[in-house]
């Protein structure tokens, strides 16, 4: 750690001391007239989950300066922890602030732009540059109270409800595993392509139910392009209409190999205790090779304990999978939670005749595998007496999460790039494009320029002091 990064970490220290003093003492903190308040440390928890759980502070603490003094210290946290990684870690007060910025309008355009982007940055970063904020306990249900059977598309809550990403991206991050579809390409089986079709259906839902935020809603026009680093894969979307919320979408391989299209409506409604996200439309794939047209529908998503107790998400629901040219179908079923699992998957692939080809099983936060039937006599060769049975066959497999990965909202690895904004890509994305919402930016990184710059005057004199001191 720098020297002024010890420095501002002991700086908040010791704000954060005095504050929890002054609650204890019933003298700083207003509210607090009944007796002492828990300490919500003493548990003294070191991994990531407990990090942010161990974090939220009560609404009524009744100091700003006090939920600043934690943003400091979750922040240089979540940088030091990062930098083991070998990424280039700047810290804020290296960033140039040392004095608080000045409101003006316009404000969250070039000025927002905190993060590293250098010319020279070619690999994609593997992290964000800024941790998740903390939770500062306000209260969802004062929010949500009269929205009970509603349409949350009309609520305005926190933004630091949301994750760093737009709808529009959301569905960009759907192509995490394209290997899927470009592997389809090169099978000559019809039924081969939508085993690896039904795959790539499966893997849009992997770490969903880790993704507690909500995504930022698009606005009317709003556009989103992403190509992939090899230049493979070229993705764009745009919202087409914003009541109700609708977004259209075009995905294409490379040399036209298959092409991923469709729109959607992202209905939901509030039932007191939880939310269910119901998206409405098809997600279309055509292969020119084979002139193969593909079509499956979404599952329900289901947020649980939006009000008390510990959120939690669920997928369940049917997911129909056919092949318009050929016949084939697949249902899969997403079944619903229990105590003992969740994320299981299973369904039948069927030829054009109805008949089972493949039992699909699995769960879409691991592995999705595929066995053949025993009455697809063309599949399956006859087994002499004694003979062991061949094991499932994988079909996809989801990758390692990353490190600090609660404090990057559960991110993967490919997700942490979507929302990426090199001074090359500034320079041929249209001014629609959803890197550019300064809410989007504010909340990945300039959330905590702001806590700093906002922090009492001892603290940014400090760092000011340290800062002409090393320059």
């Amino acid at each position: 750690m720098s020297d002024v990064a010890l420095l501002t970490w002991h700086c908040a220290q010791n704000k954060l001391a005095t504050y929890q003093k002054a609650s204890l003492d019933g003298e700083g903190i207003e509210g607090d007239d009944e007796g002492e308040e828990e300490d919500e440390d003493e548990d003294n928890e070191t991994d990531d989950e407990a990090l942010v759980d161990s974090q939220v502070v009560p609404s009524d603490a009744g100091d700003e300066e006090y939920f600043e003094a934690l943003e400091v210290l979750h922040h240089h946290d979540y940088l030091v922890r990062s930098s083991s990684a070998g990424d280039p870690v700047v810290l804020p007060e290296q960033a140039g602030v040392a004095e608080p910025p000045e409101e003006v309008e316009g404000m969250g355009e070039a000025e927002t732009e905190t993060e590293v982007e250098r010319e020279d940055l070619i690999e994609p970063r593997t992290r964000l540059p800024a941790p998740r904020p903390l939770n500062r306990g306000f209260s969802l249900w004062s929010i949500l109270k009269n929205a009970i059977g509603k349409d949350l598309n009309r609520i305005t809550l926190p933004a630091t409800v949301n994750e760093p990403l737009s709808v529009l991206q959301r569905c960009a991050e759907e192509l995490e595993y394209r290997s899927l579809l470009e592997a389809a390409v090169r099978q000559e089986s019809s039924m081969e392509r939508m085993l690896l079709v039904a795959a790539f259906a499966c893997s849009s839902y992997y770490r969903s139910i880790l993704r507690d935020a909500k995504p930022f809603n698009p606005l009317l026009g709003e556009t989103y392009e992403w190509a992939s680093p090899e230049g493979r894969t070229k993705f764009i979307a745009e919202q087409v209409s914003h009541h109700p919320p609708i977004m259209a979408f075009n995905c294409e391989g490379l040399d036209g190999q298959y092409c991923i299209y469709g729109e959607m409506e992202l209905r939901n409604k509030f039932w007191g205790k939880s939310v269910e996200i119901l998206p409405i439309g098809v997600c279309h794939l055509r292969i020119p090779k084979f002139k193969d047209h593909y079509t499956w529908n979404k599952v329900t998503t289901c947020v649980h304990n939006v009000v008390v107790g510990k959120l939690w998400i669920d997928n369940y629901g049917e997911m129909l999978i056919t092949n318009h040219t050929t016949g084939e179908t697949c249902r899969l079923r997403f079944h619903k939670a229990t105590s003992q699992e969740q994320g299981r998957v299973a369904g039948k692939a069927f030829d054009a005749k109805g008949v089972a080809v493949y039992s699909i099983h699995g769960n879409y936060m691991d592995k999705i595998s595929a066995t053949p039937e025993a009455l697809a006599v063309k599949s399956v060769a006859p087994a002499s007496n004694g003979a062991t049975p061949k094991p499932p066959r994988l079909l996809w497999k989801g990758t390692n999460q990353l490190e600090n990965s609660v404090q990057q909202y559960s991110f993967s690895q490919f997700t942490v790039g979507l929302n990426e904004l090199t001074p090359k890509l500034a320079e041929v994305l249209p001014p629609t494009d959803s890197r550019f919402r300064p809410d989007q930016r504010a909340l990945r990184c300039e959330i905590h320029r702001r806590t700093l710059a906002k922090s009492d005057g001892s603290l940014r004199h400090q760092i000011d002091y340290v800062l002409r001191m090393t320059s």
